[in-house]
C-alpha cells in the first residue's frame, strides 16, 4: 500500500489502473491463518474504498482474489516431500474445480484490468480462485 502512495501522483496522471492482490481467504479465512486473512481483507477494503475516492481523478482500482496457484512455494517450505503432499491433496480438495490455477490465469486477469477493455471496472473484486472463496 505504501508503494501505491508513493506511486499515486504518477497513477494520477496518467490516469492509471491499480489491480490490488487479494486471496480466497480474506473471504473464507482458514485456521491458522488470522493475521493473513485479515491483511487480505483489509486490501479489500482499501480496494473499494480508493475505487471511489480516485474515481474522480480517472483511476480505477480494482482487486484480485487469487485462490491455490501452482508456485514454486512447496518446495521452498521446510515441510518434508510427504507433508508438502499432503497439504496440496488437502487443499485441492477444497476447490471445486479440483485443481490449483496457474500464474498464466492470473496474468490474463491483470492484462485485462489494465486493458482499455476493462474502462468502467473500478472498486471491484474478481476472483481466480477455482471457486474456493465461493
Amino acid at each position: 500500500m505504501d508503494t501505491t502512495r508513493q506511486a499515486l501522483s504518477l497513477i494520477q496522471a496518467s490516469k492509471g489502473s491499480i489491480i490490488n492482490i487479494s486471496s480466497s481467504v480474506a473471504l473464507r479465512p482458514l485456521a491458522n491463518m488470522s493475521i493473513y486473512s485479515a491483511s487480505k481483507a483489509a486490501v479489500s477494503a482499501l480496494t473499494r474504498s480508493w475505487g471511489k475516492e480516485l474515481a474522480k481523478d480517472g483511476v480505477r482500482v480494482n482487486s484480485i482474489i487469487v485462490g491455490p496457484i501452482e508456485t514454486p512455494i512447496y518446495q521452498k517450505a521446510l515441510l518434508s516431500e510427504e507433508a508438502s503432499r499432503a497439504h496440496i491433496d488437502a487443499v485441492t480438495k477444497m476447490v471445486p474445480l479440483g485443481r490449483f490455477g496457474s500464474a498464466e490465469e492470473v496474468a490474463s486477469l491483470v492484462a485485462f484490468l489494465a486493458s482499455d477493455e476493462a474502462s468502467y471496472i473500478t472498486a471491484s473484486e474478481l476472483s481466480v480462485d477455482g471457486g474456493t472463496a465461493a
